[in-house]
């Protein structure tokens, strides 16, 4: 006997969509391509930018500006003119004929 609450439904008669009933969208395939070929890009910037010392003059900056944010910050060619100029002096670097 039930108490009113409605009809008493069985837990086979309540199931879950099956994935043929789910569609997904055509163009979901295309957009985690992207992601992905963005996500590598990105990847590949981060690493070619470390490799070759550019993403040096950002650290410097942000650097610069986190110990005093007043402090006159060198341009990206003074700074790049600074630090070969270091890394020439430093005979641990080695020299250069050229």
């Amino acid at each position: 006997m039930t108490s009113g609450a409605g009809p008493v439904t069985s837990r086979e008669s309540v199931r879950e969509p099956s994935r043929e009933s789910v569609r997904k969208s055509p163009w979901e395939s295309v957009r985690k391509s992207w992601e992905s070929v963005r996500r590598f890009t990105a990847r590949a910037r981060w690493f070619w930018r470390e490799a070759t010392g550019e993403a040096a003059y950002d650290r410097y900056v942000a650097h610069a500006r986190a110990r005093d944010p007043r402090a006159p910050v060198l341009t990206r060619r003074a700074f790049e003119r600074h630090r070969v100029d270091a890394r020439e002096a430093d005979p641990r670097e080695g020299f250069r004929c050229c």
